[in-house]
């Protein structure tokens, strides 16, 4: 699902029309609200279900807003959590899918058309105010869903990721979209590609960032986004406007932009934009027109412009030099023995040395991006070589990714297992043994794999092994 590529999912949306007729009547059950319920099955469809959060000031007596919510890894609870503040500021209900994760796209479909049968049966729901969100993958299934329920839906939340491959920016079936990633995120660059492509366009749009990596935002970023979609709402006479909102809404925006022009005056004026195109037929903008075209003029921000466009030039040869190197690996061009030449090649010292302590804070948010990547790329590669068999291509991508492990926020001990079940396929019990015990130095405890991956059978009888699997059931007990 929540990969790059986007499968043949309009060979789905004939089905998925026949699914997403209207419920009549609701099945009035009494459900906490204030809380999460981690666990709702679907009741036509019991191999489905996700999590649901209900404001405190639910009732059936009137129709509310709902986000339909997706995490990659079918973390319903997480996804739910992250705009859980939002939703009891705001009225919302949220869901998270517990079923739809990375994967092929039709059982994301499935699951994403399952909740949304359910809730029509169990919510009382504003049809005319349907929003759907996610991360990574996620974000690419959000910005589908309304091609799977088969209906344009108010907005769109977009977290670390833009839309799925093969889906154009004018395909976005939806009134309002709001893209969120972190400058540290590898697809950061992405992010800024569908702003430009939106730019100009009918569709609404505000784009938010902030300085973490490829992660779910704070809820404060959340609660910004909701807050957008309530003055989009207001905007297409969905709901009444409230104008001391509005202009409290305003005034954070324009504080936010303020803050940006002595940072980096060229994302400021892309901001300031982004509020004119919301807010220029609500309230008087002609201060802000007059801010705008003050900074266009100024060599603060020509200055900014051209060293993002510098920035942005020396990315993209940066990656296209370890796409080279990529592909020499995968070739078998480069060997084991070049893995020190292949560290040189991709400058993996300089960039570890930008990320962590460059004072230039462009070039260290570049540097964070382009390590992130390579330890995503390097380990997605380094496992596919692994399912195959061919260990001297697996081994120096997962080596690879281990060498920049220390930049990204992730535990890193299924490196070392997968590490050592390519030194396992080769018989090498020692390097094996050694990175199963780097594994559980991190926090790897899942024993039983030991004796059941397969991947283990080379070396189960050598004596290293033996004496391995021997302590780990020592220390378990």
């Amino acid at each position: 699902m929540f990969n790059r590529y986007a499968g043949h999912y309009s060979l789905l949306i004939a089905a998925v029309f026949l699914i997403c007729s209207p419920m009549s009547g609701l099945n009035h059950i009494d459900y906490p609200k204030g809380q999460i319920i981690d666990h709702l099955i679907c009741q036509m469809d019991p191999d489905q279900g996700y999590s649901v959060y209900l404001p405190t000031s639910y009732s059936v007596q009137q129709c509310w807003p709902i986000i339909y919510a997706f995490d990659p890894g079918a973390r319903g609870r997480n996804a739910v959590e992250k705009f859980q503040a939002a939703a009891e500021m705001y009225g919302y209900i949220v869901v998270g899918s517990n079923n739809a994760h990375n994967g092929p796209w039709e059982p994301i479909i499935k699951a994403a058309v399952s909740m949304w049968t359910d809730t029509h049966a169990r919510f009382s729901l504003d049809g005319k105010r349907t929003y759907s969100a996610g991360f990574s993958g996620g974000a690419r299934a959000a910005a589908l869903f309304p091609k799977m329920i088969g209906r344009r839906t108010a907005g769109v939340i977009g977290c670390g990721a833009g839309i799925a491959e093969g889906q154009k920016p004018d395909e976005l079936s939806t009134y309002a979209y709001c893209g969120i990633a972190g400058q540290k995120d590898s697809n950061y660059r992405e992010m800024l590609l569908l702003r430009e492509s939106l730019s100009g366009a009918s569709l609404a749009h505000r784009f938010l960032f902030f300085e973490g990596g490829h992660e779910w935002p704070q809820e404060e970023e959340c609660i910004r986004a909701v807050e957008w979609m309530e003055i989009q709402a207001m905007r297409q006479n969905l709901k009444a406007r409230d104008f001391s909102m509005i202009e409290s809404a305003y005034r954070k925006e324009m504080e936010l932009g303020q803050s940006l022009e002595g940072k980096n005056p060229w994302l400021a004026l892309s901001l300031y934009d982004e509020i004119l195109n919301t807010y220029s037929n609500l309230l008087d903008t002609g201060e802000l027109r007059e801010t705008r075209e003050r900074l266009a003029r100024s060599k603060s921000y020509k200055s900014s412009l051209a060293k993002e466009e510098k920035i942005r030039a020396e990315e993209e040869k940066t990656f296209l030099r370890f796409n080279r190197i990529y592909h020499q690996i995968e070739e078998e061009t480069l060997k084991r023995k070049d893995f020190s030449l292949i560290l040189r090649e991709v400058e993996l010292d300089k960039l570890k040395r930008e990320a962590s302590g460059s004072e230039d804070v462009d070039r260290r948010l570049m540097a964070s991006r382009i390590l992130f990547a390579c330890w995503m790329h390097c380990r997605h590669r380094g496992d596919q070589f692994l399912t195959d068999k061919r260990t001297g291509p697996a081994i120096l991508f997962l080596k690879l990714s281990l060498e920049v492990y220390e930049y990204i926020p992730r535990n890193p001990k299924y490196l070392y297992y997968n590490l050592a079940c390519a030194y396992a396929l080769e018989k090498n019990a020692k390097q094996a043994v050694k990175y199963i015990e780097s594994a559980v130095a991190r926090e790897f405890d899942e024993f039983h794999l030991l004796e059941e991956d397969r991947d283990f059978d080379p070396i189960r009888k050598s004596a290293e092994f033996k004496a391995l699997i021997q302590s780990v059931k020592k220390d378990s007990l």
